[in-house]
């Protein structure tokens, strides 16, 4: 089961993006905070899959979402969305690692593909470290031999 992480300090937002994830039929997990201060504390503490977070915020913004969790949550996946685009927000967060850049309003086909997409290529990720260790004792085992 995915946990997705939703920082965003418009309720409205974090409601349709709540919804939108268990109406596609996922069993992921949604937590979201308007706070992401509070977002990041609590992420300390549990593991996250995918951050979903809005760029302009009061306080900490997108960005500083966006480098913590590249810092200290590496397997973590991050969306930015904002409802102020511009080429230099989208090259600079691109280049630092997230998945892709949304803008607000959010198209909700749109989400649904990325959201199908970024959790499709965790699930092979996964699946791929978890044969590499299969055959790594395959390998060990016919050494034994």
């Amino acid at each position: 089961m995915a946990r997705v992480l939703i920082v965003d300090d418009q309720l409205t937002s974090r409601m349709i993006l709540e919804q939108l994830i268990h109406s596609l039929g996922s069993d992921a997990e949604v937590v979201s905070f308007s706070d992401p201060v509070k977002a990041l504390e609590w992420a300390k503490n549990h593991p996250i899959d995918l951050v979903l977070t809005d760029l302009k915020m009061e306080g900490v913004d997108g960005t500083q979402v966006m480098n913590y969790c590249k810092e200290k949550l590496p397997d973590a996946e991050v969306i930015i969305m904002t409802g102020y685009p511009s080429l230099d927000n989208t090259i600079r967060t691109l280049k630092n690692g997230v998945v892709d850049f949304l803008i607000k309003p959010i198209n909700l086909n749109q989400m649904e593909i990325c959201f199908h997409r970024v959790i499709h290529e965790r699930q092979l990720f996964i699946e791929n470290l978890l044969l590499k260790k299969e055959l790594e004792g395959k390998k060990r085992l016919q050494k034994l031999n």
